[in-house]
């Protein structure tokens, strides 16, 4: 339940604007992550483009610029990994990027491989060349979690 209540929970406003033809959608994890997505709405000018935030007080991913850069531009990008070699790929948007990588640490730290992607903008990623979204999301990763705060049907 987040600061306004059980009243205030929009889990549906996800699914809802990702269904309307030719909108992109972004949901920043952190600040850092925010301001490349209001560039990214700035200068499109064929798209219409919705920014989903928190209000949340997260901590920011420690990522050089440049990388948080193009990660957000191309949609998706590893935020977190395990030095063996992963077993389990957690992807997340928003404010649930955090969450994930906690998790990824701790699972790390019971011996478990992990690998952390922050999906900020599926239309973006979904544009990619086959090699970045295998070198993102590689298919050698079948144990796959999701993890976003929405209704199941988005």
């Amino acid at each position: 339940v987040g600061e306004d209540g059980p009243t205030h929970e929009p889990v549906e406003q996800l699914a809802g604007l990702r269904a309307i033809p030719n909108m992109n959608v972004i949901r920043p994890a952190d600040g850092n992550e925010t301001r490349v997505a209001w560039e990214v709405a700035l200068e499109s000018e064929n798209t219409p483009t919705s920014l989903v935030l928190t209000r949340q007080n997260l901590t920011a991913l420690d990522f050089p610029e440049a990388v948080v850069e193009e990660g957000v531009r191309k949609g998706a990008y590893v935020v977190y990994e395990s030095e063996k070699d992963a077993e389990f790929l957690l992807l997340a948007t928003g404010s649930e990027v955090n969450l994930a990588v906690d998790a990824a640490k701790d699972l790390d730290a019971q011996g478990k491989g992990v690998r952390v992607v922050s999906m900020p903008n599926w239309h973006a990623f979904d544009q990619q060349s086959a090699e970045y979204k295998e070198s993102v999301i590689p298919s050698s990763i079948t144990k796959r979690i999701a993890i976003e705060m929405a209704s199941s049907l988005g």
